[in-house]
């Protein structure tokens, strides 16, 4: 369904551009009357009229009986399967990963990335001469707990193993119940609380 997803937006994007230039060209076109930028000069420009009469013999010959006719119906099943799977990556609901605290009979308790991601980057923030700059959680695909990296910025009067153990101290709790492996990386800022 990721695939499909992607997909589907890609190629959104793609028809919702050639359909913006396309009501570009035709408004710009419809500004004047006669002679250049109007709308039968698009026409004769495009060949509309000579291709009226090319696709009035295209059409006949799939209409008429035989090989054609099941090619231009195998075609057009295909082209409706597409837009259908199209359709269903567009609209099938995301599946957000949850960081698990419990699982059990009753059912699943967890947190979602970012609002964990909140309560690890306040608890560091917490921390006297420690200000969180970035907080990524990456929930275990199967099972309980996630890996929570996080960088934080100290003052050059701190050592980088003594922020780490506070950061480490302060994320503890939150670290145990989730049963999140905390990577806490370091640098200087200015910054001081």
């Amino acid at each position: 369904m990721l695939l499909l997803r992607a997909i589907s937006r890609l190629v959104t994007i793609v028809l919702l551009a050639v359909l913006a230039l396309a009501g570009l060209v035709v408004a710009v076109c419809s500004i004047g009357s006669e002679g250049t930028l109007s709308l039968p000069w698009l026409a004769d420009q495009l060949g509309l009229p000579d291709a009226r009469e090319e696709v009035r013999d295209f059409l006949d010959t799939v209409e008429a009986p035989g090989p054609i006719a099941l090619r231009a119906a195998a075609a057009g099943i295909a082209a409706v399967v597409v837009g259908a799977l199209l359709v269903a990556g567009a609209l099938w609901p995301s599946r957000q990963r949850l960081a698990i605290l419990e699982r059990g009979e009753t059912g699943t308790l967890g947190a979602t990335r970012r609002a964990l991601g909140r309560a690890a980057a306040s608890l560091v923030d917490g921390v006297r001469g420690l200000s969180a700059r970035r907080v990524r959680l990456r929930p275990r695909r199967r099972g309980v707990g996630a890996r929570l990296d996080l960088r934080a910025m100290r003052p050059e009067s701190l050592p980088r193993d003594e922020a780490k153990r506070r950061a480490d101290h302060a994320l503890r709790p939150l670290a145990e119940s989730f049963d999140l492996d905390p990577r806490i990386r370091t640098r200087t800022g200015s910054r001081v609380m």
